[in-house]
């Protein structure tokens, strides 16, 4: 079930606006924004949807993580589409002291995350990591 004409929705409302008018304050301190859990994946793809930027979701372990990217999946409409790319930046499979061999399935996830970000594509990324 795609969700993608909410995020539209949003971007009309005045309160969604006046949010989005803090993030283009020039020299503008950032503050923290307290959303509740339920309605941070609706926000971060009206803000997708209004702002022609790439956006890096930050979180606090790797589950939520790649919930956060299924979730998103379901908010905005599919790259095929002209939504964005939505990436997983993996975590490492070993500790920085370990001399394990990360999977070639994490190399790859972090490496097209990584060149999204550089690449000048016609729709930014949505990168989400932990």
């Amino acid at each position: 079930m795609h969700l993608s004409g909410l995020p539209d929705l949003l971007g009309r409302l005045p309160a969604f606006r006046a949010w989005l008018e803090t993030f283009s304050m020039p020299g503008g301190e950032a503050v923290p924004q307290s959303v509740f859990a339920a309605a941070r994946p609706l926000v971060v793809a009206g803000l997708c949807r209004e702002r022609a930027r790439p956006v890096v979701l930050l979180t606090g372990r790797s589950e939520r993580a790649q919930q956060l990217c299924d979730q998103l999946a379901r908010w905005l409409p599919p790259s095929e589409e002209g939504g964005p790319p939505i990436l997983l930046l993996a975590d490492p499979d070993a500790l920085p002291y370990e001399r394990i061999r990360w999977s070639g399935r994490t190399r790859q996830q972090r490496l097209t995350a990584l060149a999204a970000l550089q690449g000048r594509g016609a729709v930014p990324p949505l990168i989400v990591a932990s």
